[in-house]
């Protein structure tokens, strides 16, 4: 015979069945990454002198600036140059021009005034003073148009060769050729001023009486340290510039650093970024010079 449980026990394993605890799997959480801390930077400025005086410098402005923008800025001042460099090279065509036409206007009138001088006195030239009619021959050849005409014109000429207006005007134009045959060779390196810089700095601080700083970075940053300062001796200033580039790092550790003569901007060291942009290939001023020098003397 068949059995069937009781409506009771049925009842009674359901309970069981609901009120027994039931236990879910939490979702495991993404692990925390802690945010590194930035390097530390300790650093002293300070300048050796030629009698070997170590020199603090306090009041310097130090601050950063990243590797990219270093080379924006070399690149917009490299533009700029070219284009200066492009101004100058017409500048100085036009220039020249001038003086080679002033110089041959002034070589003209002086041709012109040799001629007509010569003309207007062909009549003291052509007639003997020994001939009976001298003075009737005489009279008529000056009266001749051609003979006014040259008389007339040599005065002119000689009164504008003697204003000396086209002198003035030619000695101008070879200082101005000068000039910018000079600035043309100012370019030929052309040094990107630090102050182009400015703009792109960060994280300024000021070093103390001893020439200390320090300031901090984010690690496996490309940062270059810019720093600038100047001194009186004498009657004359030194100036002083850093653009050192900072080691790109892991860990949080705190770096010394020294700036002095031998990371200047100028000391070509291993760490200095340069800020000297490299032209295309374009005469220099002594060739500059030489294509030019019939027009300077």
């Amino acid at each position: 015979m068949i059995r069937f449980p009781s409506l009771f026990s049925s009842l009674s394993f359901l309970a069981l069945a609901v009120s027994a605890p039931v236990t879910l799997a939490a979702p495991k959480s993404a692990p925390v990454q802690k945010a590194t801390p930035p390097v530390q930077i300790n650093g002293q400025i300070f300048v050796v002198t030629e009698g070997h005086e170590s020199v603090k410098l306090a009041l310097v402005m130090v601050g950063q600036i990243s590797e990219s923008d270093i080379v924006k800025v070399n690149g917009a001042w490299k533009t700029e140059v070219e284009k200066r460099r492009l101004l100058l090279s017409q500048q100085l065509a036009d220039v020249s021009q001038q003086l080679r036409d002033s110089k041959r206007t002034l070589d003209t009138l002086k041709e012109e005034r040799q001629r007509a001088g010569e003309k207007s006195i062909e009549c003291a030239m052509t007639i003997s003073t020994t001939s009976p009619r001298y003075h009737e021959e005489f009279a008529q050849c000056s009266a001749r148009p051609d003979i006014k005409e040259a008389q007339e014109k040599a005065v002119s000429l000689q009164a504008r060769l003697f204003d000396g207006q086209l002198d003035k005007q030619i000695v101008a134009l070879r200082g101005q050729l000068n000039s910018l045959m000079g600035e043309f060779d100012k370019m030929s390196l052309p040094i990107v001023p630090l102050d182009a810089y400015q703009d792109h700095i960060t994280a300024v601080v000021k070093s103390d009486a001893d020439g200390k700083f320090s300031f901090s970075y984010k690690p496996d940053q490309k940062v270059v340290l810019f720093a600038q300062s100047s001194r009186r001796v004498g009657t004359s200033s030194e100036n002083y510039r850093w653009l050192v580039r900072l080691p790109a790092r892991r860990s949080s550790d705190s770096l010394q650093l020294m700036l002095a003569n031998d990371n200047m901007d100028v000391s070509g060291c291993s760490t200095c970024v340069t800020h000297v942009v490299s032209l295309d290939p374009y005469p220099d001023v002594e060739t500059l010079r030489g294509q030019l020098r019939d027009k300077l003397l």
